[in-house]
């Protein structure tokens, strides 16, 4: 044998590390359905939109209507300009 060599002779016993890792397996499998499980029951789901969810709470829909009143020292508020316009939730198929 060369001077760079290195020769080893191995004897484990490799049936508990594979005990374990069929566990690991089994609970790897139970992971993924329960995932699958549960993407599923949100695709029935329907979950409002933000959209939806800021009409339904009767938001005053600030967009293009609004203005900023300056108080001073970085200080601003703002402010409806019209706040009976209310927001309404887009429709997209």
């Amino acid at each position: 044998m060369a001077a760079n060599e290195i020769s080893a002779r191995i004897n484990v016993d490799v049936s508990e590390a594979l005990t374990g890792l069929k566990a690991i397996q089994r609970e790897a499998k139970k992971a993924a359905q329960a995932l699958r499980e549960l993407e599923a029951t949100q695709r029935r789901v329907s979950v409002p939109t933000y959209e939806q969810r800021l009409e339904a709470a009767g938001a005053i829909d600030l967009r293009d209507n609004s203005r900023i009143i300056d108080l001073g020292n970085g200080y601003c508020r703002i402010e409806p300009i019209n706040p009976t316009k209310r927001f309404k939730a887009e429709v997209s198929e």
